[in-house]
């Protein structure tokens, strides 16, 4: 029984420390990308449309990531913002179905559900701004892909969480692709195929050798791949 205690818990701490990069850095991140994104296709999207819907949907927009992007000290504090931030970018979606910023709202409130664990409301919203958005938004398909891995992997869905993850690091190669592989890597051993779980983790020990989480991938490997080289 110990062993096996020992066995899953560091099965928990990656998924506790990739989750917590997530939090941490995707929103953020993700949020500088969107907002430099609609500023350098705003110009010419103005000339055709109406310039005061346009200003005013992103002045609502820019308030919804700000709410979101606050620190906060508890999860009960961060469900608040997100769900404030929800209600706005719900509002953008619907005032301005047409604007740049409409259409990154999809995505966004497909983030604020994710971190209220609304998982089937956040699967919802990526799959709508995977269906509007185009390929100016490049970065964030990439992200929403990612999004719908941890919404089904927070419905214990982890064969489809796998899927999206798959199609992130399939689709995403013009921006960083890393997590995709950790997730991959994470989800399969969680399906208790040890063989695949290997092969990601080793991709990712290849490939990212300067990662934060490559002391923790060195710990799976060998945990799971010194069995699996044998024979």
């Amino acid at each position: 029984m110990a062993k096996e205690v020992e066995q899953t818990e560091p099965i928990v701490l990656l998924l506790v420390k990739a989750k917590d990069y997530v939090k941490e850095n995707l929103n953020q991140i993700a949020s500088i990308g969107s907002i430099l994104l609609i500023i350098a296709a705003g110009f010419g999207y103005w000339q055709y449309t109406s310039l005061k819907a346009e200003k005013e949907s992103f002045s609502s927009f820019s308030r919804a990531l700000t709410i979101m992007s606050k620190d906060v000290k508890t999860e009960t504090e961060r469900a608040v913002e997100n769900q404030q931030a929800l209600e706005i970018f719900k509002g953008v979606v619907e005032k301005y179905p047409g604007t740049k910023t409409g259409t990154a709202s999809l995505y966004y409130s497909g983030n604020c559900s994710l971190t209220l664990h609304n998982y089937d409301d956040a699967i919802d919203y990526y799959n709508k701004f995977l269906n509007k958005s185009d390929r100016s938004f490049i970065y964030l398909r990439a992200l929403a892909y990612e999004g719908l891995g941890y919404a089904y992997e927070g419905k214990g869905e982890f064969a489809k969480a796998i899927e999206w993850f798959e199609k992130q690091k399939n689709e995403g190669k013009d921006v960083d692709i890393s997590g995709a592989l950790l997730n991959i890597a994470r989800g399969y051993e969680l399906l208790g195929d040890n063989v695949s779980a290997c092969k990601y983790y080793t991709d990712f020990k290849n490939e990212y050798v300067s990662s934060s989480f490559i002391e923790t991938v060195q710990m799976k490997i060998s945990d799971l791949c010194a069995g699996n080289s044998k024979g």
